[in-house]
């Protein structure tokens, strides 16, 4: 195959590639199986479920200038819930570094509790500094104690939750049998 036969195939690949527009039980987010690898999820491409708030803004993705696609979930109040439908080929503890923005004082933060199928139920805090908000990076663990599809649920708890950009999911340790790639 010659380069320019090589190159109109590539570029006829890329022309025919669709933008992600949701991640569902049919295409869900799929975690690394390699140390090393990163798997990144956009909020916004994640199903969300508002709850009532008396009059309240609703959880919904928005555009926002500054974010890594242009968009953050923000109005994450009380009970609200952001899901994750996902794949792990392999068990074990998968470290989440979730990029947000949060107005909240470390006197009391916003928090979520993250829960699912098939994982260990954990919660995470976020906070800033400064008094009129910021963009913070915040890293918690997310262990899946068995392999294959399920669902992991990010609730806001009473003080609500960050406006967040992006997920970045990387493995930390695996269980059961190890691949070499």
């Amino acid at each position: 195959m010659d380069m320019l036969h090589a190159y109109q195939i590539l570029e006829t690949a890329a022309n025919d590639m669709t933008k992600r527009t949701q991640f569902s039980a049919d295409d869900p987010v799929v975690f690394p199986t390699v140390s090393g690898d990163k798997t990144h999820v956009e909020a916004e491409l994640l199903p969300v479920t508002d709850v009532s708030h008396d009059g309240e803004q609703p959880i919904a993705a928005r555009v926002q200038e500054g974010q890594s696609n242009g968009y953050w979930v923000n109005w994450f109040k009380r009970d609200d819930e952001i899901t994750i439908p996902y794949v792990a080929e392999r068990k074990g503890t998968y470290t989440v570094t979730m990029d947000c923005f949060s107005d909240a004082q470390a006197s009391k933060p916003n928090h979520f509790t993250v829960t699912g199928d098939k994982i260990e139920e954990t919660s995470a805090d976020v906070s800033s500094t400064d008094i009129n908000g910021a963009d913070v990076t915040v890293t918690f663990d997310i262990t899946i104690t068995e392999a294959g599809a399920g669902t992991i649920t990010l609730k806001a708890g009473e003080a609500n939750g960050p406006s967040i950009d992006k997920f970045v999911i990387t493995p930390k340790t695996f269980e059961g049998p190890y691949r070499i790639d």
